[in-house]
């Protein structure tokens, strides 16, 4: 069994590096490198012979030199040349088509009567911004090298004392700059747009929300532990959702769903010295009951250590409504506020006065008495008899204090820029060795991928890695049972063609394996879900991912570039 044998030792090496990223990135780079300088002198070697050989030496020798040994004013003037360049091509046209949308922008957005028209025009506004310059980044970056070695304008540089890896920064710089430039003032003009167009009533939605995830989610069952009737770990109740994104607890009973947050300081306290807790479950009805009536939960601060139990109080479950962040007043069609409505809070006091089981008033200082070791325990427990309450993870969080709408806005701005930044790299290294169209394809290609394909492809070899097989098979496999009309679910027998099924199965999820680091995952670069949703733009869940992709292929493209153009023939094709 090969494919087995093969299968357990890239486990081990996968669980290896994944634990440490710099060391996959290293692993991957040197991988791509070797076969990199095995392809070249080989066709060295076959197109020149010794000659080639020893040619092929040379370059690499003097790649070394030149990658490291820049001049910054020879790449501060390639740059200019090429920021003049682009603004010849009336690239900066583009801000004008974005003043057209904004002046048609509301046929595209919600009615007066939404009830969340700041998430509809952030997203509005942001989704725009990435759309409209994301295909000028690509046309910029892919056209400019293939155009300057046709009009033979690249030969008066690179006769001058000018290194290649030079040319290919100094290109790099000046699309940034002119990108930049235009980012900047449709950010700019976005941002005051939104800002005057969001509604009075609605202009608290423009916050951010800096949330503090619990560390440790555990469930109780009806028995008072975490293991069910049958002895099994209890994780809550599945009641028929595909995405199984929630698990439910049933209602009047002991189920309950435990939240443990960590590192828990005076400094999460909000300027009425309080901490907030926002919660959004979602209830499941096994029958109708009272409609108008939201089903409720009951939320109770634990202290494992002293067997402390607080309630803190009995909260309605938001089901009718699908934001989290809403009006304070509501108004009647004339304008008139009608009634208040809060946003979904549980808010502790630092103080806090309760009646215990004997009817005594007690009262218990939060920090002192609650937190036990800077963590706090959190049990939900759903009211309703045979009514469920569902809840992930992230459905309930410490709030704390909040921070203003231009920070999480200029942070999805500047993931943006780190975004931009990607594809000119991506753009202009494939400029350096192929032409216009063909560079804009493969640039394209890899935005499209990233976008679209990069999770689902981690998603099944992780699959594969962690089960040794997926529903369905390989590429292969897959082939064979479209060809004899087999569901995806139905064994193959065990004969000769199963185990060279799986062989070549197995070979393609290694090749897979080494692809996937070539395809940067553009789903990371999302900092307008946050924005939009009223959440600052998280530097370890958004900001952070995305500067080290960002990083991790600017420094292969660069290499990569320099050798391009280095072997390219610099002649009108």
């Amino acid at each position: 069994m090969p494919a087995i044998s093969q299968l357990a030792t890239l486990k081990e090496s996968v669980s290896s590096l994944v634990s440490h990223p710099v060391g996959l990135w290293l692993a991957v780079l040197t991988v791509l490198d070797l076969v990199a300088a095995f392809v070249g002198l080989v066709g060295s070697w076959i197109a020149n012979g010794s000659r080639g050989v020893a040619s092929f030496f040379g370059i690499v020798l003097r790649g070394f030199a030149d990658l490291v040994l820049i001049a910054p004013r020879r790449v501060f003037a390639i740059a200019t040349l090429t920021t003049r360049e682009s603004i010849r091509r009336k690239v900066l046209w583009i801000g004008a088509v974005f003043l057209i949308l904004f002046m048609f922008a509301g046929w595209f957005m919600g009615g007066s009567d939404d009830p969340s028209p700041a998430k509809n025009y952030i997203s509005f506004v942001l989704t725009m911004i990435r759309w409209m310059l994301l295909p000028v980044a690509v046309l910029l970056s892919c056209w400019g090298l293939p155009a300057d070695i046709r009009d033979r304008s690249l030969h008066t540089v690179v006769t001058k004392p000018v290194r290649r890896s030079e040319v290919v920064l100094g290109r790099i710089a000046g699309y940034v700059a002119v990108i930049t430039g235009v980012l900047l003032v449709v950010a700019t003009v976005g941002y005051f747009w939104v800002k005057r167009v969001v509604p009075e009533r609605s202009q608290r939605q423009l916050i951010a929300r800096v949330p503090q995830y619990a560390n440790e989610l555990g469930m109780l069952s009806s028995l008072g532990t975490n293991k069910d009737a049958e002895g099994h770990d209890f994780t809550g109740r599945n009641v028929g959702d595909v995405s199984d994104y929630r698990r439910f607890i049933e209602g009047a009973t002991k189920e309950r769903i435990i939240w443990k947050f960590n590192q828990v300081t005076p400094e999460a306290l909000t300027p009425e010295n309080e901490l907030r807790l926002e919660y959004a479950f979602e209830a499941f009805r096994s029958y109708k009951g009272e409609i108008d009536s939201e089903i409720g939960f009951s939320a109770v601060a634990v202290n494992p250590t002293t067997n402390l139990r607080v309630p803190l109080g009995t909260f309605p479950v938001d089901e009718f409504s699908a934001e989290v962040v809403h009006d304070l007043a509501v108004y009647d069609e004339q304008g008139n506020k009608k009634e208040e409505k809060t946003e979904n809070l549980i808010q502790i006091p630092t103080s806090i006065t309760y009646t215990a089981e004997n009817n005594e008033a007690k009262t218990v200082d939060l920090f002192k008495d609650l937190i036990d070791n800077g963590s706090l325990t959190v049990e939900i427990g759903c009211l309703d008899a045979s009514q469920y309450l569902g809840a992930n993870p992230r459905d309930l969080f410490i709030r704390l204090p909040d921070h203003s709408f231009a920070s999480a806005y200029w942070r999805a701005i500047f993931v943006m820029w780190l975004l931009l930044f990607l594809i000119i790299t991506i753009g202009t290294t494939c400029s350096c060795f192929l032409k216009g169209p063909v560079s804009t394809l493969a640039t394209f290609g890899l935005l499209i991928l990233g976008s679209f394909l990069k999770a689902s492809l981690t998603e099944r070899l992780g699959k594969y890695y962690q089960n040794g097989e997926v529903l369905g098979g390989g590429s292969i496999e897959a082939f064979y049972r479209i060809i004899h009309q087999m569901n995806e679910s139905t064994p193959l027998d065990d004969s000769m063609t199963k185990r060279v099924i799986e062989g070549l199965d197995a070979g393609v999820y290694e090749m897979l394996f080494i692809a996937q680091f070539i395809i940067p995952d553009i789903s990371t670069f999302d900092g307008g879900a946050f924005a939009a949703n009223g959440f600052e733009v998280s530097w370890y869940g958004c900001l952070l991912p995305s500067l080290l992709i960002t990083l991790g292929f600017f420094i292969p493209a660069y290499i990569i570039g320099y050798f391009g153009l280095q072997i390219r023939e610099l002649e009108a094709k």
